[in-house]
């Protein structure tokens, strides 16, 4: 199962190897997104790249038919202990005013 979800940084803390694939993607880059041209410079300039350049690039990949066999499988024990949270529902208000009634105009 791959990742059916954008990367956030703490898959990047809680695997390195996320970081590492990142860079040889950015290294061998061969497109002309500006935001990637940025984050390929960096990583060869550097050798690295910060965390959340990586996760950029990262969710890049997923956008890159190409590049998508190399975005790297979750591991399983990773779904079990981390669930994305989920919206709250939006609480609904009673409105005052009557059906059919209409609000008087105010300057």
């Amino acid at each position: 199962m791959q990742y059916d979800r954008k990367f956030i940084d703490m898959d990047l803390e809680m695997d390195p190897s996320l970081v590492e694939t990142a860079i040889e993607y950015a290294v061998g880059y061969r497109g002309t997104f500006e935001v990637m041209l940025c984050a390929q410079a960096y990583a060869r300039a550097e050798g690295s790249l910060p965390i959340p350049i990586a996760r950029m690039v990262l969710n890049c990949m997923r956008c890159d038919p190409f590049a998508l066999s190399l975005v790297p499988k979750v591991p399983e024990w990773f779904l079990d202990e981390v669930s994305t949270p989920k919206p709250k529902p939006k609480a609904k208000t009673k409105s005052k005013q009557k059906k059919g009634e209409r609000r008087p105009y105010r300057d």
